[in-house]
């Protein structure tokens, strides 16, 4: 079945999925208590952490290169945090200067040892989680040209941007006004928009889900119990 752009019911879906078979990976909240209070990849034990949450994600990064990387790292963020779209603004409302500083943080990322279009994309979304949008090889191949190129990431981030649009729209029309009250609302109140697209995309790109039919909905609907 071809894509569908996320809706209100789709994303509520394809979480409930997500939150099941993350139960036994766990992956962000273990990086996210070994960052805190924030990731700073200045820190070397913070730049570690990272790189062992990539390879949990299967980025195949060799340990042996960690402390090379973890420099490098160190020095990426150092000259491109400060560039990034400050905590809090979210992906629908970048603005084209704050695409550009996305894509050339993430064409520096690509530059260092090990780090593929998934890695960069992944490191680059653990800086800033609010507004890059992370990606695998399967999502990559469905929503843009395969390669390293930046260009790619570009049209991803794009891509994900209208997509956060429509489901802003979408949950709307379902009565839910605020965005802010959309991860609540899907059950992931810790979540950013950003974080619920990752899921959506995972689930039903890289995993192969599909998100049921009204008439499916309606039918399971009737098989339910008084």
């Amino acid at each position: 079945m071809p894509y569908q752009n996320p809706t209100l019911f789709g994303m509520v879906y394809a979480s409930r999925l997500h939150r099941e078979i993350d139960k036994s990976l766990g992956f962000d909240e273990q990086l996210r208590r070994k960052t805190l209070p924030a990731l700073d990849l200045q820190d070397r034990d913070h730049a570690r952490a990272l790189l062992e949450w990539l390879n949990k994600w299967g980025c195949r990064i060799t340990k042996d290169s960690f402390p090379k990387i973890s420099r490098k790292l160190g020095r990426w963020f150092g000259e491109w945090q400060p560039r990034l779209p400050h905590t809090g603004r979210g992906l629908v409302s970048l603005e084209d200067r704050d695409l550009a500083a996305l894509i050339e943080a993430y064409d520096k990322l690509l530059a260092i040892d090990d780090f593929g279009p998934t890695s960069a994309s992944k490191a680059l979304f653990a800086v800033c989680p609010d507004a890059a949008i992370p990606w695998d090889a399967a999502i990559q191949a469905n929503f843009a040209s395969p390669g390293r190129a930046p260009e790619s990431y570009r049209l991803m981030l794009v891509r994900s941007k209208h997509e956060g649009e429509l489901l802003i729209a979408d949950a709307a029309r379902c009565g839910v006004a605020e965005p802010q009250d959309i991860p609540r609302e899907v059950g992931r109140p810790d979540h950013t928009l950003v974080q619920l697209l990752d899921e959506y995309h995972w689930i039903t790109i890289t995993r192969g889900h599909e998100i049921p039919s009204r008439e499916v909905v309606q039918q399971w609907a009737k098989w339910v119990g008084p």
